[in-house]
C-alpha cells in the first residue's frame, strides 16, 4: 500500500504540467480501479492506451481515433459504449465526427484519490455485509435450536416418568 501511495504522489506532483503517456497509464492503472469498475474501467484504460503519440508525449491533448477500434477492444455495442462515456464524463470529454471520435483525457480528478480511504470504506462495507449475513443465519437457525432443546427435554421427561422416577 505504501508503494502505491508513493507512486501516486510522484505522478500527481506533475499533473499541472503535461502528463506523459507512461505516467497517465500508471495513474489510470493505480487510481482508476478505486472509482470505476468493469467495462468503464476497461474503456478508460483503452482510451489511455490509444492516446499514445510518438510526436507529442502528452496524454491530456485531444486525440482523434476511429470509434470502432476503441469499441472492439472493449467488446461493447454502441449504446453501451455511450453509456460508459457518460459514466466517465469527469475524466473523458469527447466529440463524435461520423465514425471518428475526438477525445481529451482529464486525469486530474484521478490524481486526487486517496487509496487508503477508499480501501478502508470498502473493508467497512464488507464487514457490515458479513455481519448482516451472520445475523440472518443465526436468526434462521434459532427456531431450530429452540425446538431441538424443547424436544430433548420432553424425551428426558417421558423417559423418567415411564421409569417411575
Amino acid at each position: 500500500m505504501q508503494k502505491l501511495q508513493v507512486r501516486l504522489l510522484s505522478i500527481t506532483e506533475r499533473v499541472g504540467m503535461t502528463l506523459t503517456w507512461k505516467q497517465g497509464k500508471k495513474l489510470v492503472e493505480d487510481a482508476a480501479p478505486l472509482r470505476y469498475r468493469g467495462s468503464a474501467l476497461t474503456v478508460l484504460q483503452r482510451f489511455v492506451g490509444k492516446a499514445y503519440s510518438p510526436t507529442k508525449d502528452d496524454v491530456q491533448q485531444p486525440f482523434t481515433r476511429s470509434l470502432s477500434s476503441i469499441r472492439k477492444g472493449v467488446n461493447v455495442k454502441e449504446r453501451q459504449f455511450y453509456n460508459l462515456l457518460e459514466e466517465l464524463h469527469d475524466v473523458v470529454s469527447y466529440e463524435r465526427h461520423g465514425k471518428k471520435i475526438t477525445y481529451t483525457l482529464n486525469l486530474e480528478s484521478l490524481s486526487g484519490l486517496d487509496p487508503e480511504a477508499v480501501l478502508k470504506a470498502e473493508e467497512k462495507r464488507n464487514r457490515e455485509r458479513r455481519t448482516a449475513q451472520a445475523r440472518q443465519k443465526r436468526a434462521a437457525n434459532r427456531p431450530i435450536r429452540i425446538a431441538k432443546e424443547y424436544f430433548a427435554t420432553q424425551d428426558i421427561l417421558t423417559l423418567t416418568e415411564g421409569a417411575g422416577i
